[in-house]
């Protein structure tokens, strides 16, 4: 059975996410056809806090356990005010175990301010990106080469 999520919305949250919609059904595109959108490229918890953001313009604090899924749906919906606040939100998330993910995430989206402070976090330490490097699959797909 589908989740149903229920929202205090602002009127201004209500029009971002009408637009968004509404963008959908204006072109051939299924959902036009079939009168029903799908977002099934998110969890159930990334589509919450991504519609809390379009309803409230707040990003909530749980965002960043779902921080890909958030990021790919701004970019896809073209949310550029929510886009904004991951890219500035985003290098606070990184770790070395998540480092070149985030990087890869960051850089797919355009997001370059945030790819830049994360590749500064991983010159910052030379022995650790070493072995970044050493234990990158790009690495081990040649050595096998």
């Amino acid at each position: 059975m589908p989740q149903v999520f229920v929202f205090k919305y602002t009127a201004s949250g209500a029009i971002k996410t009408a637009r968004m919609i509404a963008a959908m059904f204006a072109t051939e595109m299924k959902e036009k056809t079939d009168g029903v959108v799908k977002l099934n490229d998110m969890g159930a918890k990334g589509l919450k806090i991504f519609l809390k953001f379009l309803y409230s313009g707040e990003l909530d604090d749980k965002w960043s356990e779902f921080y890909s899924e958030i990021i790919n749906a701004a970019s896809k919906y073209q949310i550029n005010r929510l886009l904004g606040t991951c890219e500035n939100l985003l290098p606070t998330l990184v770790s070395w175990e998540n480092c070149v993910e985030v990087l890869e995430l960051a850089e797919l989206h355009g997001m370059t301010r945030a790819a830049g402070m994360i590749k500064a976090f991983i010159k910052s330490d030379s022995e650790k990106s070493a072995q970044l490097w050493l234990d990158s699959p790009a690495r081990k797909r040649r050595r096998l080469n």
